[in-house]
């Protein structure tokens, strides 16, 4: 997919977030910072800030097995982290609580109707849903949805997937 058609599908699906009733009653929202080949989020960071939402980013440090969390404000300075994704510059006193998000936005390779999903291998999302009762909705485009997604007894599932042209709810399942 080259860059002007994934930046028109991450438009048609931050409007899809942008109008899902989770979202819209949501206070604390984590929203993942894009890598390049994934669907761009800032529209939807831009829309939670209007909307007067706090939003929160996952922070990896190398290392350290599971993901933590940060508050993003609008102009906050962004560096490359682990894999390319960019971070804010985030103190370890300013670290939040999992358990203050009500709606989480979320990454992945493939997804299923069932909510499975699979990511980059590293099981930071995975360990980091045990943390919390956050409605989980994955973003993704339409061929990121296949029939079946293998899992394990460490895969969490989510529980809606949104895409350029529809919104799935989940047969939500942990494996």
């Amino acid at each position: 997919m080259n860059a002007v058609e994934r930046e028109e599908k991450s438009a048609r699906i931050a409007a899809r977030v942008a109008s899902l009733g989770t979202f819209e009653k949501a206070k604390h929202v984590l929203v993942f910072l894009s890598m390049p080949d994934e669907i761009q989020t800032g529209r939807i960071l831009e829309t939670a800030w209007e909307l007067g939402k706090s939003v929160y980013v996952p922070l990896v440090n190398r290392g350290e097995p599971d993901l933590q969390l940060g508050q993003l404000k609008p102009g906050d300075v962004l560096d490359k982290g682990p894999m390319g994704i960019p971070q804010p510059r985030i103190s370890s006193q300013d670290l939040s609580s999992p358990e203050l998000l009500d709606c989480l936005l979320l990454p992945g390779l493939a997804f299923d109707g069932e909510g499975a999903r699979i990511g980059y291998g590293a099981g930071y999302f995975d360990r980091f849903l045990k943390k919390t009762t956050a409605a989980r909705i994955a973003l993704a485009f339409d061929f990121q949805i296949l029939e079946s997604v293998p899992q394990t007894e460490n895969d969490e599932a989510v529980e809606w997937i949104v895409t350029e042209s529809r919104v799935v709810q989940c047969q939500h399942h942990s494996a």
